[in-house]
C-alpha cells in the first residue's frame, strides 16, 4: 500500500479552490466630494503659490519657444504725422455740387422730402396761425375773414379712411387751410388779403403783413427738414435706390470724390461709399453761383506712448493669472468654412499681445491719411511703419481693414468718417410697396401693401382697394340666358392696388429689357395707385435686375434723431429691402370656364 505526499495533495487543494472560488471580489468606490484636511488654520503661505522648482518654470518657457531671441524691442513711444481734409460739396445724381454743411445728419440730408401738405398739415398750420393771432391779439378781429377765405376742401369722396373724414367734419369751419395760406403768403396775395379785412386798424395790418408772415414761416416746420429745391432729390427711382456723391478738397486743389451709388439700407456708414478717381468725377460747381470755398486743411505732429490691444474677454498676457470666467475661448464651435471665426480666435489667442493702440480722435466728415508712423523702442531704435494695405489696388494678397474701394490702379489706404447719426427713431411705414415677380402672368407687380392717409398715416392697401372697388365697381349687365354651359372671360381683374410693371426693351437693344409702368383698365383716377413711391411722371421705367426674385419691398417711414448740437431733426426717408419671394396675380387672359348651376 502506497502512501502519497502530503505536500502534493496540499498543492492541489490549494490550486482547485483558487479555481473553483476567488479569495476576494472586486470593489469600485466613488466619492460625492473631497475635501482637504489641512495641517493648519493659517494658509497664507499656501496663497502665496510659492515655486519650489525654478528649472520646471524656465523648462516650461523654452517649450514654449519664449527663449527665441527675435531681437525686437517693446514699443515706447510713437510719432505720428496725420492730415485731414474735410467735405465741402454734395451732389445728387449727378448734378451741380451745392456746399456741404454739417447742421444735420448726412442720412437726413440723403433721404428728406419734401413735407407732404396733406390734411394733417393743413389742420396743423392753421390751428398753428391762429395761436399767433390770438398771441397778438386780433384773433376776435379777423378770424371769421380768414375762415371765409381759407377754408379746408372736403375731402375726395374716394376717401376710405374714416378717422380722415372725421377730422375733416371737426376741422371745417373751425380751422383754416394753412396750405393755402403758406401758399397765399409766398406769392404776396395775402398782403392784399389783409388790407380787405375790416375792423384793422394800420398798425394791426402791418403786424399781419409782416412779423406773423415771417414768425409762421420760421415756425412751423420746427425740426422738419426739407430740401432746398425740387432737385435736391438723391432718390433714383429707376434703380429704387438713392445716389449722391461727396467731395473733399486738399491743399493742392484736387478732389477726393466719394460716391454712394447704391444706398437704400437707411443708414451710411464708410462702407456705403466708394472713391471715384476718375479726372471727370470732379464735383463742378453750378454756373454763376458763388464758387464753393475749400476747408483747410489739416496737419497734426502727435507724439504717444502705445499700449497693448484690449477687448473684452481678451486671454490674459501671463502665466498664473485668473481669467474671466464668462469666456471659454474652448468651447468655440467652428466648422472649416468659418474662415473670420477661425482668424479672429487665432489672434485672440496667439497674437493679441503683440498689437498696439496709438489713440487718435478724427472729426466727422474727416478723410484722414497717416502721413508717416515712426515707432522708438526699448532699445532706442527708431522704425518707420509703412501702411500695410499699401501698392496695388486690385492685388489680391492686400488685404486693408475700413479701406474704402476706389477705381484707381493705387489703393487708397485713408480713413473717412461721415457725419451721419448714431441712432434714430423710426416711425412705422407710411407707405409700404412689394415689388414681386409673376411668373404666371410674365410681369412685375407693384403691390401697395400700406397706403399714406390723408392724416399722414399708414393705412392697410388691400382693405382700401377693396372699399374703393365696392364702392365704385360699375353695375355689370346681365347675361343674356343660353344653353351653352360654358362661358368665356376674356381677361380676370386684379385688386386695384396691384400696378403693373410690363417688360420692354432698352432702345437699340433687341435682348435687354427693363419694366415700364402700365395699368390695368379699371385701374384711372381714384383706382390708381395712392403713394408717393410710384407717383414718377410717366413713363416710368424701373430696371429689369432691380426686381430679383425674391423681389423687393420699399416703404416710406418718419425719421427722427438729435443731432451733435442736441437739436431735433425730422425727415421722411425711403427704405429697399429683400422680399419675400414671387407672387400670382390670377391675371389671366382668354380663359373658359364652365356655368355654375342656377
Amino acid at each position: 500500500m502506497t502512501i502519497p505526499n502530503a505536500d502534493a495533495n496540499v498543492t492541489t487543494t490549494l490550486l482547485g479552490m483558487l479555481l473553483i472560488e476567488p479569495l476576494f471580489l472586486p470593489v469600485v468606490r466613488g466619492w460625492n466630494r473631497l475635501e482637504a484636511r489641512p495641517r493648519t488654520e493659517d494658509f497664507g503661505r499656501s496663497l502665496r503659490a510659492e515655486v519650489r522648482d525654478p528649472l520646471w518654470m524656465l523648462t516650461r518657457q523654452w517649450q514654449y519657444g519664449e527663449f527665441r531671441g527675435e531681437d525686437a524691442g517693446s514699443p515706447v513711444n510713437a510719432d505720428l504725422l496725420t492730415q485731414e481734409i474735410y467735405l465741402n460739396r454734395y451732389s445728387v445724381r449727378h448734378q451741380s455740387a451745392q456746399p456741404f454743411e454739417k447742421d444735420i445728419p448726412l442720412e437726413a440730408r440723403v433721404e428728406r422730402e419734401a413735407l407732404a401738405e396733406d390734411l394733417a398739415f393743413k389742420i396743423r398750420a392753421g390751428r398753428y396761425f391762429f395761436k399767433l393771432l390770438n398771441s397778438k391779439g386780433l384773433l376776435n378781429k379777423s378770424r371769421s375773414a380768414y375762415l371765409a377765405q381759407y377754408q379746408i376742401d372736403p375731402l375726395p369722396a374716394s376717401t376710405t379712411d374714416e378717422s380722415s373724414r372725421q377730422a375733416a367734419a371737426c376741422a371745417t369751419g373751425r380751422i383754416i387751410d394753412g396750405g393755402k395760406l403758406l401758399k397765399a403768403i409766398r406769392d404776396g396775395s395775402h398782403q392784399v388779403f389783409v388790407d380787405t379785412i375790416a375792423g384793422l386798424t394800420a398798425d394791426e395790418q402791418t403786424a399781419l403783413k409782416t412779423s406773423i408772415a415771417a414768425l409762421y414761416a420760421d415756425s412751423l416746420f420746427g425740426a422738419f427738414t426739407r430740401p432746398s429745391d425740387k432737385n435736391d432729390d438723391a432718390w433714383a427711382a429707376s434703380q429704387l435706390e438713392y445716389q449722391f456723391s461727396c467731395s473733399a478738397e486738399g491743399a493742392a486743389g484736387e478732389q477726393t470724390v466719394l460716391v454712394a451709388e447704391q444706398y437704400a439700407e437707411g443708414h451710411l456708414d464708410w462702407y456705403s461709399f466708394d472713391i471715384d478717381a476718375r479726372p471727370e468725377a470732379r464735383l463742378n460747381d453750378k454756373e454763376g453761383a458763388e464758387p464753393i470755398a475749400p476747408v483747410p486743411v489739416k496737419e497734426t505732429v502727435l507724439s504717444f506712448v502705445p499700449v497693448p490691444v484690449s477687448f473684452g474677454g481678451m486671454p490674459l498676457p501671463r502665466y498664473w493669472a485668473m481669467e474671466n470666467r464668462k469666456t471659454e475661448f474652448a468651447d468655440i464651435g467652428a466648422h472649416t468654412t468659418d474662415v473670420a471665426k477661425l482668424m479672429l480666435t487665432e489672434f485672440a489667442l496667439m497674437y493679441s499681445d503683440d498689437w498696439c493702440i496709438i489713440p487718435y480722435e478724427m472729426q466727422t466728415g474727416a478723410i484722414a491719411q497717416i502721413s508717416g508712423l515712426v515707432v522708438t523702442d526699448v532699445f532706442g531704435e527708431r522704425t518707420l511703419i509703412r501702411a500695410a494695405g499699401a501698392g496695388i489696388d486690385d492685388d489680391w494678397k492686400r488685404w486693408n481693414m475700413y479701406g474704402l474701394s476706389t477705381n484707381g490702379a493705387a489703393a487708397d489706404n485713408r480713413l473717412f468718417i461721415p457725419p451721419t447719426t448714431f441712432k434714430l427713431l423710426e416711425s412705422p411705414p407710411i407707405e409700404k410697396v412689394n415689388f414681386l415677380r409673376d411668373e404666371m402672368a410674365n410681369m412685375v407687380w407693384a403691390v401697395e401693401a400700406v397706403i399714406p392717409s390723408p392724416l399722414g398715416k399708414g393705412i392697410d392697401g388691400y382693405e382700401a382697394a377693396l372699399e374703393i372697388e365696392n364702392s365704385e365697381q360699375p353695375v355689370l349687365p346681365a347675361l343674356h340666358t343660353t344653353p351653352a354651359k360654358i362661358r368665356y372671360i376674356l381677361g380676370t381683374d386684379v385688386p386695384y392696388n396691384w400696378i403693373p410693371f410690363i417688360p420692354v426693351r432698352l432702345p437699340g437693344d433687341n435682348r435687354q429689357i427693363q419694366l415700364q409702368r402700365a395699368r390695368m383698365p379699371l385701374q384711372t383716377g381714384s383706382r390708381g395707385f395712392k403713394g408717393k413711391i410710384l407717383d414718377v411722371p410717366s413713363p416710368y421705367f424701373v430696371r429689369e435686375e432691380e426686381v430679383p426674385r425674391a423681389g423687393k419691398i420699399v416703404s416710406r417711414s418718419y425719421q427722427r434723431c438729435r443731432w451733435t448740437d442736441g437739436k431735433v431733426v425730422v425727415w421722411v426717408g425711403r427704405r429697399a429691402t429683400t422680399g419675400k419671394g414671387e407672387g400670382t396675380s390670377g391675371l389671366a387672359f382668354d380663359q373658359v370656364e364652365e356655368k355654375s348651376e342656377t
